[in-house]
């Protein structure tokens, strides 16, 4: 993704401010990445927007221009609108493939929260036994004042 705004050159540079939780996480993907940081949280981005990304490409996209592309590649002139094409193939590619991370991920960690949901409600009904118990012993003890 970074490749397609670099060859239309139209980046910006924005600042934000996050939690060190996020940072943290995102230094670890960057790591596992082989990125830089804001390499990562750029193609972090891109993954978020690029549904949207595509429905406008393919809204702009003229049917009869991706014939025609075809058309100039089979006769050997491969022009800038081929090679933005080819990025942007690539980078749906990319994305389908973080999707599928991602869905495995997730699967992991609803699965990690259910068993620890589990954990807690049964910590919850021993203290709400306890608490019942206590409360008993203290109606006894106040019924004999």
């Amino acid at each position: 993704m970074d490749t397609l705004n670099q060859e239309l050159g139209k980046e910006k540079i924005i600042s934000v401010r996050i939690p060190e939780y996020f940072y943290n996480a995102l230094e670890l993907q960057a790591s596992a990445w082989g990125l830089s940081m804001s390499q990562t949280f750029r193609k972090i981005l891109g993954f978020y927007f690029m549904p949207a990304a595509l429905e406008l490409e393919l809204k702009e996209s003229k049917a009869g221009e991706l014939t025609e592309l075809l058309k100039q590649i089979r006769e050997g002139k491969g022009d800038q609108k081929f090679k933005l094409y080819k990025i942007f193939i690539n980078n749906i590619s990319e994305y389908i493939q973080f999707l599928k991370d991602t869905t495995k991920t997730a699967k992991y960690s609803i699965e990690y929260l259910e068993r620890n949901a589990a954990i807690v409600e049964n910590i919850l009904s021993v203290f709400e036994l306890s608490l019942n118990e206590f409360e008993n012993k203290a109606n006894d003890i106040l019924k004999e004042f």
